[in-house]
């Protein structure tokens, strides 16, 4: 029974996540990305928003757009090709009709005129009643920056006079103060985002729309009481201080009331506090500086301050790679996690474990200290279309202690032969001696065998290299590394750096994700590929901040 609830909870509360419709939906719009790669001055600020005061502390998600609508079409008129221009209008117009159906709002009538720089929507609730006996409802904010805030109640007072003209029934009540007016919406009007009404009141500078009057209600509340509000969120403020760029939006989730929404996931402490995201533009792409905010006692995988980019003139190019360091200590905390992102990672393992047909331990990679790679190539990743996307792959490891590296790989191909059954033998690859663990099929007619490979490996400079397929083994001995053939990657190796870690996935693995999360299928066929990686971890008394970076590349349009 609690497994049922839990699916149902889910079903309900992401599938009427109106807000997070319209945020995801803006950051796919590629057009819109080169427009701030123009790097328009008066589309770019600092990333404080002012809705926050609104905003209860434990709100589950928060996206704030730093920008004025107007001022984005008039930079792409300026900015763009013109057919850049069309899709832009294209996309712009998908927005407005997808606002308009959910909150019966008309972008050029309702709110153009008075419209300022910020635009924040907001999840504030899970459930607003806090009763699980009749499913979740969430609460939903917008709250849209005036600077002509007499000129928006005059337009508001039209928008309601339309909706009482076609038969809603107007409530109007006065709270501390301000006037609020809201309808509730029929069974018809009501869409798949699940409004069952809508609010609406002005409160100095901002005017805010909600799905429920007692939304509004406590956003007052918050505004008169600071301490109430995520404004006044240590977690919240903390990590607006570490952003060190300006930019055009931010987001903020609570990873804590999201996930236990979807799970029953019963150590929360694990999870972490808060995650604030600033997104800006570069030639790249879209520039996301991430700040994580774990607690204090997080175990993370210590950085290597040395750490190059070296490594990678073995990953061929199209792949896609994630960098690391201290492969065992890795492994380790994943393996022995219940975080919900780990469960994922947990399946990978399990794929690679069962493609080698061998138990890779902990202590058996206890020697992997240093940086590693794991890559993914580009011949596996347009060959493979079932989520078992590590059915080919290509391990790099440094090998800084030669000794103790021989030692393990011996212990390593002997444990292959006597635990596992293999056959252990040794070929020749462009002169360079690898080691091959197969199974071997005699034939009953003729003198011949044939076998699987399961396993390759190789010890070349300081590396070690190892995979499941030959091809890959020759392919990284021998061909141009993605160094070469893959500026993108390589210059976003350099901005962002390896220290700490690196993720670089290709159009064909974001492809295999997205397909797994039809949440994201807004995002098909979109980007070119995502890079994310860590930059800099702090720790104060109770909070561990991990910053990092994420950039997501565009692909071509071809509309």
């Amino acid at each position: 029974m609690v497994i049922k609830a839990n699916k149902m909870k889910q079903k309900s509360f992401f599938g009427g996540l109106a807000i997070a419709a319209i945020v995801l939906s803006i950051l796919s719009l590629a057009a819109v990305t080169k427009v701030f790669s123009a790097n328009p001055q008066n589309l770019v600020t600092n990333l404080q928003p002012q809705a926050a005061q609104f905003l209860p502390k434990r709100s589950p998600l928060v996206a704030s757009f730093l920008f004025n609508p107007d001022d984005l079409s008039l930079a792409a008129k300026l900015a763009t090709k013109v057919d850049d221009r069309r899709n832009f209008n294209q996309e712009l117009s998908k927005l407005k009709t997808q606002l308009q159906q959910t909150w019966h709002l008309n972008y050029d009538q309702d709110l153009k005129p008075w419209i300022g720089k910020e635009a924040t929507f907001a999840v504030t609730a899970t459930d607003l009643d806090r009763d699980p006996s009749n499913g979740l409802q969430p609460g939903y904010l917008i709250a849209l920056a005036t600077e002509k805030p007499d000129l928006a109640q005059k337009y508001l007072e039209r928008f309601w006079q339309k909706q009482a003209q076609t038969g809603a029934d107007l409530t109007f009540e006065q709270y501390q103060g301000v006037s609020l007016v809201s309808t509730q919406l029929s069974a018809e009007d009501s869409d798949d985002f699940s409004l069952k009404a809508i609010a609406n009141a002005r409160v100095g500078k901002f005017i805010l729309f909600a799905n429920e009057p007692s939304v509004i209600r406590n956003a007052i509340n918050n505004l008169q009481v600071p301490n109430l509000a995520l404004a006044s969120s240590p977690e919240y403020q903390n990590s607006l201080k570490q952003f060190t760029n300006q930019g055009w939006a931010i987001a903020y989730l609570n990873p804590s009331e999201i996930i236990g929404l979807a799970i029953d996931y019963s150590t929360k402490d694990d999870l972490p506090v808060t995650l604030t995201m600033g997104f800006k533009s570069s030639d790249l792409g879209i520039k996301v500086e991430t700040i994580l905010a774990l607690s204090a006692k997080s175990s993370l995988i210590p950085s290597n301050p040395n750490a190059g980019i070296d490594i990678l003139k073995y990953i061929q190019g199209g792949s896609s790679v994630i960098i690391g360091n201290d492969l065992a200590q890795t492994i380790k905390s994943i393996t022995q996690s219940d975080r919900p992102g780990h469960l994922f990672l947990q399946q990978a393992i399990t794929n690679l474990k069962q493609s080698i047909d061998f138990t890779l331990t902990p202590e058996t990679l206890s020697w992997i200290t240093d940086q590693y790679a794991i890559a993914i190539p580009a011949s596996a990743s347009t060959e493979t279309k079932d989520s078992n996307w590590l059915s080919s792959w290509l391990l790099v490891v440094e090998n800084k202690n030669p000794e103790q590296a021989i030692s393990a790989l011996t212990q390593l191909d002997q444990d292959a032969r006597t635990k596992s059954k293999f056959t252990v033998g040794e070929i020749f690859s462009n002169k360079q001696p690898v080691t091959l663990w197969t199974k071997l099929n005699p034939s009953a007619t003729n003198r011949t065998v044939t076998g699987t490979v399961s396993l390759a490996h190789t010890s070349i400079e300081k590396y070690v290299l190892f995979s499941n397929s030959v091809s890959n083994i020759e392919n990284a001995l021998s061909n141009t590394s993605i160094l070469e053939t893959d500026l993108v990657f390589k210059a976003i190796a350099n901005a962002i750096g390896t220290q700490n870690g690196l993720v670089y996935l290709n159009s064909h693995e974001l492809h295999n994700l997205l397909t797994l999360q039809p949440a994201l299928n807004i995002f098909q066929n979109r980007i070119q590929s995502l890079a994310i990686a860590n930059t800099k971890i702090t720790s104060s008394s109770d909070t561990t901040f991990l910053n990092g970076q994420m950039i997501l590349n565009w692909a071509t349009n071809k509309s």
